[in-house]
């Protein structure tokens, strides 16, 4: 059954759950974690619009980028 996907968020207010069936193909998740015998994935923004896409995340090749790490001063 991995034609349909559930999505559990927090809203600033409150929790909204989201679901999706899909007609045709299936989505590829991340391998779950194990809790009870119920299938738990947590994933970044990113990878979930990848994953409602089509996308398979596990295959995506991330490269390193610069962050600029605060420094504690403060610009004006």
């Amino acid at each position: 059954m991995a034609d349909r996907i559930k999505i559990l968020y927090w809203d600033n207010n409150g929790y909204a759950l989201w679901y999706k069936r899909l007609e045709a193909g299936r989505f590829r998740l991340p391998v779950a974690m194990a809790g009870e015998g119920k299938r738990v994935v947590n994933v970044s923004t990113a990878q979930l619009a990848m994953i409602l896409e089509g996308i398979e995340p596990i295959a995506v090749k991330k490269r390193k980028r610069f962050v600029l790490q605060n420094t504690g001063s403060n610009w004006s």
